[in-house]
Order: structure tokens, then C-alpha cells, then sequence
């Protein structure tokens, strides 16, 4: 029987921070800590799929990255680089628009959520993703 491996995400102030492999539990797993996160305790974990092919973190890593979150991963999955450059090129040319429709998606709340701060350090919301 194949190995059955969870992929979930760490959130934080409603923000994707981490997206992570386990065969454990995702209770256990988050018990056992991040050494790179020194927050992880205040941060919900998330199932996103279970699933027997262990590229999968891979896959989840690239595409929430194309839609612009600033994951925390001192890795990214199991791939070699080639690997991780040619999934990266083949997913975005595949799903383009709708990365880019998320990712405008994304940054919309990322700033709504964060106008005040905005307002503090003198900075304006700019819609600087790709254009169709």
C-alpha cells in the first residue's frame, strides 16, 4: 500500500504562511514545532488534500507562491531544482489566468486587511499584477 501523506497550510492572521507535508497528524505534527516559525502556536493548521504522490507539496508550494504569498519555507517539497523550474514553468503556463485572477484576488484582501498600515507608512495599493 502506498504512503498516504497530508498536505496542509499554516495560517496566520488569516495569511497562508507555510505549506508542509506530513504522514502524522496534523495535531502531532504541529505539536512538534517549526525551529523557523517562532510563532507557529498562534497559527491554524489546514488539511488541503491527502494524497499517495509526494510531489504534491511541490505543486501547492509553486502555486501559492505564483499567487503571491510570502511562504516561509526554507524549502520548497522534494524536487530538484530543474524539477521545481520546469513544474513552476508547465503549472503557470497551464493555469495563468486563473494564478493571476487569484492572486489580484489575494492582493486585494491582503491590502484591505492591511490599510491602516498602509496609511501609516505612506503607501498606496497598486494593482501591480501581471496584466492580461
Amino acid at each position: 500500500m502506498d504512503k498516504e501523506y497530508k498536505i496542509y497550510q499554516l495560517i496566520h492572521n488569516g495569511d497562508i504562511i507555510y505549506v508542509g507535508q506530513t504522514t502524522k497528524t496534523l495535531a502531532r505534527r504541529k505539536a512538534n514545532g517549526y525551529k523557523h516559525i517562532p510563532f507557529y502556536k498562534e497559527c491554524e493548521i489546514e488539511l488541503i488534500e491527502i494524497t499517495t504522490d509526494i510531489t504534491r507539496e511541490t505543486i501547492w508550494i509553486m502555486l501559492y507562491m505564483a499567487m503571491g504569498c510570502e511562504l516561509l519555507n526554507k524549502r520548497l517539497g522534494v524536487l530538484a531544482e530543474e524539477e521545481r523550474i520546469e513544474l513552476r514553468n508547465k503549472n503557470y503556463e497551464n493555469n495563468k489566468y486563473a494564478i493571476v485572477e487569484k492572486r489580484r484576488e489575494y492582493m486585494k484582501d491582503y491590502y484591505q486587511k492591511n490599510k491602516e498600515i498602509f496609511k501609516i507608512r505612506g503607501l498606496k495599493y497598486r494593482n501591480k499584477i501581471c496584466k492580461n
